[in-house]
């Protein structure tokens, strides 16, 4: 589909037609960005300045805004069907993927292997239930 990532009401599009096309979202890419405005501090448009904040970081709030509560959607319907914990196979996984060719490009990565008990604290899941504290 076509959208605007400037525009919070497309960015909740690109969601529901996700949603309504496949019945869930399991992951997001945020992966949209324009050049920064020319110049220096000094002497940089002001305008084209904002509108690459807008692109570059505002847009995946936007998107993100919406992504996320179907992404948590997905961890309560199927929390009950894990089967126990997380084993030191989980972070043998992780660590394969880094050493091998599909992470070449990632450098001084931090992949948290928690079953997303990490990146849930601040949007909705008490602050007891990361497992940094």
């Amino acid at each position: 589909m076509q959208a605007d990532v400037t525009n919070p009401g497309d960015c909740e599009s690109i969601v529901s037609t996700a949603l309504t096309t496949f019945n869930r979202l399991d992951i997001l890419v945020n992966n949209v960005g324009i050049s920064g405005a020319a110049g220096t501090a000094v002497d940089v448009d002001m305008e084209e300045w904002a509108k690459s904040l807008e692109v570059n970081v505002s847009s995946m709030v936007f998107v993100s805004k919406y992504a996320i509560p179907a992404m948590m959607q997905n961890e309560r319907d199927e929390y009950s069907g894990m089967r126990g914990k997380g084993n030191g196979w989980d972070c043998a996984t992780a660590v394969v993927f880094l050493a091998g060719p599909h992470a070449r490009w990632m450098t001084g990565v931090i992949l948290p292997v928690d079953a997303g008990t990490t990146a849930a604290v601040g949007i909705g899941m008490p602050k007891s239930a990361s497992v940094n504290g």
